[in-house]
Parts: C-alpha cells; structure tokens; sequence
C-alpha cells in the first residue's frame, strides 16, 4: 500500500495494475485491477509494462530479489520510484527498481544499487554505498561514507557510524548502534549497542 500511494503522488508514474502470486478478482484498495500472476509476468513485458517489486524485504528477500531477476533478464523495465516528499541529491545515483520513500533523504556521493528500500524518514548520508536487494528501514540513519552490502536489512531508527562497512545478507535490528565494521552475515537482535573499544 505504500508503495502504491507513492506512486499515486508521483508525477512520472501511473498504476496500470497489480500482479499476485494467486490472482484476485476484487481490486486492490478497491481501486487497482489484478492484471495477472507472477506467471504472466513474461507476457507483461512483452506488453510494454514496466514494474515495481513491493513485496517485503524482511522474511522474503530471495522472493524479491527472484522476481527482480524475472523481470530484468527478460527485457523488462523496473524504473526507480522517488517519492515527491523525498530530498534525493542530484549527485546520488540510484538503481533499477529502487523506491525512495516519504520524507526520506539521500546526500550527494551516496549510491544506492538495484531493487532496494530507502523508507520512511531514513537518512543516507554523503558517500554511501548500499548494494542491491537492501531494506534501509524506517527513521534509519546511515552516516558519511557507509558501505552497506547485498541483501542486507537495517532497521528502524538504527544508526550506523562514519564510514562503518556491513557485509553482505546481514540483519541490523531495530535501534541499533553500530560504531564498528561487521562481516557477512552478521545478525544483530533490536536494541543493542554494539561499539569498537577503541572508540
């Protein structure tokens, strides 16, 4: 639902309709027309549609990722959606499939790759690098010169220090503060302080 009031609020998009696993015969928000299943999804592109990945990031990341694939390797298009209420610097640079959120903030140098999440109100700051299939949650803050990598989860009001590095298809709960570098696939539960003891 919010992707599809971004959308609606957007000056370069229209909703043509919605695409399920199952198909629907009632509309989406009582307004939006099932097209067709993620099955038709070859014969859409042949149509001309573009498309926006909405499913969640949290427990189905491989689901989003997968129909991301479907669609580019078949010719598709997957442009970036950027809400109207969103800052996004002209010298950032932003992926396919990508959808910026209300109020959310992305500074100059910051590059954000293919089919990721920036919600609601989070900040990336200068300089950062987020790679692809990432969920950068609601109220986050990424500080100058982050990396962050693939499929990675940050969430809500977490706060990762300058220049810190996340490896790829880690978890960053909710309310963390992250001082120090961590490898891949690190899982860090909400609401703990992990910091660098030389900080």
């Amino acid at each position: 639902m919010a992707c599809v009031d971004i959308i609606e609020h957007s000056s370069r998009f229209e909703i043509a309709g919605i695409i399920e696993q199952v198909y629907h015969n009632e509309k989406f928000m009582g307004k939006y027309t099932y097209i067709g299943t993620d099955n038709d999804i070859l014969d859409l592109i042949h149509k001309g549609y573009q498309f926006l990945v909405t499913v969640g990031q949290i427990k189905s990341n491989p689901v989003r990722q997968d129909l991301f694939d479907k669609v580019r390797s078949n010719g598709g298009k997957l442009p970036s959606i950027i809400s109207l209420q969103a800052y996004v610097s002209p010298f950032a640079t932003i992926g396919d499939g990508t959808i910026i959120m209300h109020k959310a903030v992305v500074n100059a140098g910051s590059v954000i790759k293919d089919n990721c999440i920036i919600n609601t109100g989070a900040i990336v700051e200068h300089g950062v690098k987020i790679g692809s299939h990432c969920h950068v949650s609601t109220g986050a803050i990424l500080n100058g010169d982050v990396n962050v990598g693939e499929n990675t989860f940050i969430g809500s009001r977490s706060m990762i220090s300058h220049g810190v590095d996340i490896g790829e298809k880690s978890v960053i709960g909710g309310g963390i503060n992250l001082f120090k570098n961590m490898p891949s696939e690190t899982f860090i539960k909400a609401k703990t302080n992990i910091m660098d003891n030389s900080v």
